[in-house]
């Protein structure tokens, strides 16, 4: 069990009926990233339809959660591991807010930081993208010679450069970009507030780089709306939008079943192909553990399929 013999107590425990979600209101404020917020969310959602029936944080009275209502939910949670740990996740950081609030004992808050989540694992979902397959999805993009075109190009082109997650690209801005050594750089912040940089060259740099002779070089979001009279928009470019781009290049380019994650599975395995070291592709990639990094690694896969083929089985047919 985890102790907290080093953290003061909060006042006492208190009834706060009146705002049963305020503790899972604290913890998702507390959280700095949109995406992590929308996960956390989600796993909120699903720990609330376990314990009340209803898909909804704002539903459950939080200052009576405790470690037995939060093994509860665990068990009525289908899903992988990762799922289950993120359900997990959440409720740790909602008892902790509901304990610092003073609605939820030390006793309780204790009971629920000992709870364990799951040591199993999944195979990475999606699949790699051959190169040909990017060149189409880039050569559909081309293909459109209006300022959407080259918006997608460059969406496109730094997903198959970098990897970088949906919301990072969604979220690039052109206050933290800068030119150094021939290299377009980005700051960006990922998966659990976690700072880092993404280095664009060659191809994604040179499709960036015709995206911003339309865009203008002010600052502000570096991929943007564009309605149906080819008005650039000043605000940022959504998730959700991105996916609908994905969709239509890959329905032009006739690439099937393609999601944007899949560059980023793509660029891990390449890279680790490639001889580079799995910290620093972890790094460059924002995986919180080399562990991560370790699962998109083809050369494992490669020798489990030499090894399986060590074996011979004496059929014969009748």
């Amino acid at each position: 069990m985890h102790t907290l013999s080093k953290i003061k107590s909060p006042s006492p425990v208190k009834s706060v009926d009146a705002n049963r979600a305020l503790p899972a209101a604290a913890y998702l404020a507390s959280l700095r990233t949109a995406p992590s917020r929308a996960g956390m969310v989600s796993a909120l959602n699903a720990a609330a339809f376990s314990i009340c029936g209803k898909r909804d944080w704002q539903a459950v009275a939080w200052s009576k959660l405790n470690a037995a209502i939060v093994k509860a939910a665990l068990a009525k949670c289908e899903g992988a591991p990762a799922t289950r740990n993120k359900l997990l996740s959440a409720l740790k950081g909602t008892a902790r807010a509901a304990w610092q609030l003073g609605v939820v004992s030390l006793e309780d808050f204790e009971k629920i930081r000992s709870v364990k989540g799951d040591t199993g694992a999944r195979l990475p979902k999606g699949r790699d993208i051959r190169p040909l397959e990017t060149q189409k999805l880039l050569g559909a993009c081309a293909g459109d010679k209006t300022a959407a075109g080259r918006r997608d190009a460059a969406i496109l082109a730094i997903a198959a450069a970098t990897g970088a997650r949906r919301a990072e690209l969604a979220s690039l801005r052109i206050e933290n970009m800068r030119r150094e050594n021939g290299l377009t750089i980005f700051r960006v912040i990922g998966k659990r507030d976690k700072e880092r940089e993404i280095y664009l060259h060659n191809g994604a740099q040179a499709a960036l780089n015709d995206w911003l002779t339309v865009r203008g070089a002010q600052a502000g979001a570096v991929f943007n709306p564009i309605n149906k009279g080819g008005h650039i928009s000043t605000e940022g470019i959504t998730t959700t939008a991105m996916h609908k781009i994905l969709a239509k290049r890959a329905e032009q380019a006739g690439v099937e079943n393609v999601t944007l994650h899949d560059f980023r599975r793509t660029v891990t395995g390449d890279l680790l192909d490639k001889g580079a070291d799995i910290a620093s592709v972890a790094g460059l990639l924002g995986h919180a553990s080399v562990n991560t990094t370790a699962r998109y690694d083809r050369r494992g896969q490669r020798a489990r399929i030499a090894a399986s083929q060590l074996v011979c089985v004496p059929y014969v047919a009748a």
